[in-house]
């Protein structure tokens, strides 16, 4: 099928997690952190919604996406839908409160039950000993930071005694320092 953005529309290099209506008259997908739905003979994609791994609700009345909006922690949310217009038919509903990333929802037929993933990530910084010369650890890893960390990026300083790093938390984004071996 042909399928056609609007030229405001940012271009995107692939399409994921398709899948058709329960009327077989349309198909949503996820494209640049974007649901779409498009007629499933083709023509315009609309977007209906920012967020990840769409799938369809009971009998297509909506879609049920993962939002990673701030504030919104990746948790399950509902968007109505309308499978006459193809457009959203109403506000988007959280599904689930975020304990974790909430993702690729699989709906019952009859609409009682949704499975879904929920991935706890935690990143974390260790320090290894490491022989340069001899191109292997020397010692144990030590924990310079624990707990549930999400970082982006981090950076020693010259002399090897602390890190800084970014860690998201919430809606926001902090830079951290800590002496390894110390709390940050």
């Amino acid at each position: 099928i042909s399928v056609k953005f609007k030229a405001e529309e940012p271009l995107a290099a692939f399409w994921f997690y398709c899948s058709y209506s329960s009327d077989m008259r349309w198909i949503s997908f996820e494209a640049d952190g974007n649901i779409f739905v498009v007629k499933s003979e083709g023509g315009e994609a609309r977007r209906i919604v920012k967020g990840h791994h769409p799938t369809w609700g009971v009998n297509s009345q909506s879609i049920i996406y993962s939002n990673d909006e701030p504030g919104k922690n990746n948790s399950l949310w509902q968007m109505p839908f309308s499978t006459t217009d193809g457009t959203a038919s109403g506000e988007p509903e959280a599904l689930t409160v975020g304990r974790g990333r909430d993702t690729q929802a699989a709906i019952s037929r009859d609409g009682k039950l949704i499975a879904f993933a929920a991935q706890d990530l935690s990143f974390n910084i260790e320090t290894l000993p490491f022989d340069a010369e001899m191109g292997r650890q020397t010692g144990a890893p030590q924990e310079v930071t624990r707990g549930s960390n999400n970082i982006d990026f981090l950076s020693f300083s010259p002399d090897g005694r602390s890190v800084v790093f970014q860690d998201h938390r919430g809606a926001r984004s902090h830079i951290w320092r800590v002496e390894v071996g110390s709390a940050p």
